[in-house]
């Protein structure tokens, strides 16, 4: 029971973390006219600012986003980037040690992190050619 506790804590944790920093920031595009702000909603990413994962589908699986949601890509990065830190966590909440902890969490979050980019980027291909 403890362990899901950690698990859950960790995934809301970190997902909220993505949506403040990285979901907001890039969804919401604040302009200046006459003096005043206007946020607006952008559909198609800043080449200049994107995220490193959003450049790492973009540039291994060449995903356009001419048919997909921008929006969507980034509410799935932060899903899975959150699903992967919370399984390390918890998987490493099992070890005794710092430094075994350390070590075994640097192992497992490259792996799960390859892992979970290349399903969400075999997903997105297989959408964006499904809409064209």
């Amino acid at each position: 029971m403890e362990q899901i506790l950690l698990f859950i804590i960790t995934f809301l944790l970190t997902y909220f973390l993505y949506y403040f920093f990285i979901i907001r920031k890039e969804l919401v595009e604040v302009t200046r006219k006459n003096g005043k702000k206007k946020k607006t909603i952008r559909k198609q990413p800043d080449c200049h600012k994107v995220p490193v994962e959003i450049a790492y589908l973009m540039g291994r699986y060449q995903i356009s986003f001419v048919h997909i949601s921008y929006s969507s890509v980034l509410y799935t990065i932060a899903w899975v980037g959150s699903l992967v830190i919370s399984i390390v966590v918890t998987i490493i909440s099992f070890i005794d040690g710092f430094v075994w902890q350390m070590l075994t969490g640097f192992v497992l979050l490259l792996p799960l992190t390859y892992v979970a980019f290349w399903l969400v980027g075999l997903y997105y291909q297989k959408k964006g050619r499904k809409n064209s």
